[in-house]
């Protein structure tokens, strides 16, 4: 069964789906998709979590290899280390 505002017609974006879709992605494989940290009952995360958590290592490790001059496999080992540690 699908909702529908009285102020807005069948098919048409009303001010609260769009609100809702404002923070996700407009194109790609899952448009308007967004992402939700969510916590197993024994502290899992899901597999999407990881892959945002080493998109940030990367970006990290590639800081640290232009400041520290460290090798970058050392320096992607040490950032994603770090993320996951938390």
């Amino acid at each position: 069964m699908v909702l529908v505002p009285e102020n807005s017609q069948r098919g048409e974006v009303g001010p609260i789906e769009a609100n809702v879709l404002e923070p996700g992605a407009r194109a790609g494989p899952k448009p308007h998709a967004a992402l939700g940290f969510v916590l197993g009952a024994f502290g899992e995360l899901p597999k999407c979590i990881y892959t945002l958590f080493m998109a940030i290592a990367r970006i990290e490790a590639a800081r640290a290899v232009s400041f520290w001059k460290t090798p970058p496999k050392q320096a992607l080992a040490l950032c994603r280390q770090k993320i996951l540690c938390f």
